[in-house]
């Protein structure tokens, strides 16, 4: 199941549509307690979409209410799309879950109805600290004015993937010409890019995958640009689709396009070139590894694992998301603790989400879990979220991938210029926003 995430990153991204997100004020809560409430409880769940977690969460449930026997908790599977349109009905009038799940860009729609982190429920005395429970940066996109409002089950980020055999076919070496910019990544292309006698592809260096779905490159767009210091939305909301950074991140997909219409990646299946050896490098998170091998066993022990290129070759070229636990503001305060001190044993379980999942969580126990601590390459993992670029926070996230996709396809595919491909991409996403 650990390529369930792309899966689910392609659902949420079709749901984020003008208007589905809806905003207002939550029913006011009372002030929590500084210990945790000893009467009778009953806080309700949206759990996973994915039933190998969402029956992780089950079993995790069960060992918590031995702890605390005065709290019923009422957890129900909760596919992505109903569960999203539901939240966006419910929680402006009050009502919804105790506890529900957000996908990261949703967080700033849905931010007025989520209720803040509570210290002592994580037995810390502050916020802060219950920041410092995990690797720095981590927490950017789930907090608001010092206050942590949700709390990751998921936080993929992503790396450069390379085939050892045919790396070194190609007379280069480990790790001395691994490339750490884009531009030595496009060098490479001439080097491993081979041809049969009748110029059909045999295998090219570098494959961005544009048919497995647009969060691939809008993700890689988006972490290249905020790497410049730059961003893609302004605070008011105002797309900057026509920058000069957001110029240079458009360049990596001209200088990298290497026969692009030729591949098998799908969105179920969005390795398969890679797999298949059709690729030499790749990129995706720590679940890709495993995924590779499954679809060719050949490729065990065959992947080297790096830091993701980046236009200047410092890290911080990557891009992280998240699939978060937040708790309802509308829920009472005795409610919010339970909910709160019951998200933080859950993912203080991120070893068991990882062998169930594949899932990483940034919290600092997860690195140090005897199932995650030996893992290959997974302090390059850990490296990469902790530089990584989150995603804008923006109720339009799906138009904003779809703009970018298309800009990028017309650069790739119809060789329009940049200058142009950017002012498209600019006025698509203000008419999907109605602006």
């Amino acid at each position: 199941m650990r390529n369930s995430l792309l899966a689910r990153v392609a659902v949420l991204m079709a749901l984020a549509l003008p208007g589905a997100i809806l905003v207002g004020n939550s029913a006011a809560s009372t002030k929590a307690g500084s210990a945790f409430p000893t009467g009778n409880i009953t806080i309700s769940m949206f759990g996973s979409d994915e039933l190998p977690q969402f029956q992780l969460e089950q079993s995790l449930i069960t060992a918590w209410q031995k702890l605390h026997p005065n709290v019923q908790v009422q957890a129900e599977q909760a596919p992505l799309g109903p569960a999203f349109q539901k939240l966006s009905t419910e929680l402006p009038s009050g009502g919804g879950p105790t506890i529900f799940s957000a996908y990261e860009p949703w967080i700033e729609g849905f931010s007025s109805y989520m209720a803040p982190a509570i210290p002592a429920a994580f037995g810390v005395k502050n916020m802060k600290a219950i920041t410092n429970l995990y690797i720095p940066n981590s927490l950017a996109a789930q907090s608001r004015q010092g206050n942590v409002l949700c709390l990751p089950s998921a936080a993929p980020s992503w790396a450069l993937l390379i085939n050892k055999k045919e790396f070194k076919a190609a007379g280069l070496k480990i790790p001395q010409n691994l490339p750490k910019t884009w531009k030595q990544v496009a060098a490479l292309q001439r080097k491993l890019t081979k041809y049969d006698s009748n110029g059909q592809l045999l295998q090219r260096g570098f494959g961005i995958r544009y048919t497995a779905g647009g969060q691939w490159y809008a993700m890689l767009f988006v972490a290249t640009v905020e790497s410049q210091g730059a961003k893609v939305i302004d605070v008011a909301g105002n797309p900057l689709l026509t920058s000069s950074a957001a110029a240079k991140a458009m360049r990596i997909f001209r200088d990298n396009a290497v026969a692009p219409t030729v591949t098998k990646d799908v969105q179920t299946s969005p390795y398969q070139d890679f797999a298949d050896g059709t690729d030499v490098m790749s990129y995706g998170g720590a679940n890709a590894v495993s995924f590779v091998e499954s679809l060719n066993p050949a490729m065990k022990g065959n992947i080297y694992v790096a830091q993701l290129p980046s236009l200047t070759g410092k890290i911080g070229g990557s891009v992280k998301y998240s699939f978060d636990y937040c708790v309802n503001k509308g829920a009472s305060a005795d409610q919010q603790y339970a909910a709160w001190n019951l998200v933080s044993y859950i993912t203080n379980h991120g070893g068991q989400f990882w062998t169930t999942t594949g899932a990483v969580q940034p919290r600092k126990t997860f690195f140090t879990d005897p199932a995650v601590k030996n893992t290959p390459f997974i302090s390059v993992f850990e490296n990469e979220l902790a530089h990584a670029q989150a995603l804008p926070q923006t109720k339009y996230w799906g138009q904003l991938q779809q703009a970018i996709q298309d800009g990028v396809q017309k650069v790739v595919f119809n060789h329009e210029t940049i200058k142009q491909a950017l002012a498209e991409m600019q006025t698509e996403y203000l008419q999907s926003i109605g602006k």
